[in-house]
């Protein structure tokens, strides 16, 4: 992984460590497995530059993805 991914992948995990381990949660917004952000959490795969943006925006304003009325992992 180049170091940018792998600085992206420490704040999602420190994202899902204070969430309570919401890879649910980024599984759903990315719509992929939760099998494969614990991929990325192990370093066996990285996002793709369309996850990587996505995760990105994800990041700066997570409030963007809630679901309407509910919270981000409800």
């Amino acid at each position: 992984m180049r170091p940018k991914t792998e600085n992206l992948i420490d704040e999602l995990r420190q994202w899902c460590d204070v969430e309570r381990g919401r890879r649910s949660e980024v599984s759903r917004i990315l719509n992929i497995t939760r099998q494969a952000v614990s991929d990325w959490f192990s370093g066996k795969s990285h996002p793709n530059s369309e996850q990587t943006l996505t995760l990105i925006e994800f990041l700066e304003n997570p409030e963007k993805f809630r679901k309407p009325g509910r919270g981000l992992g409800k």
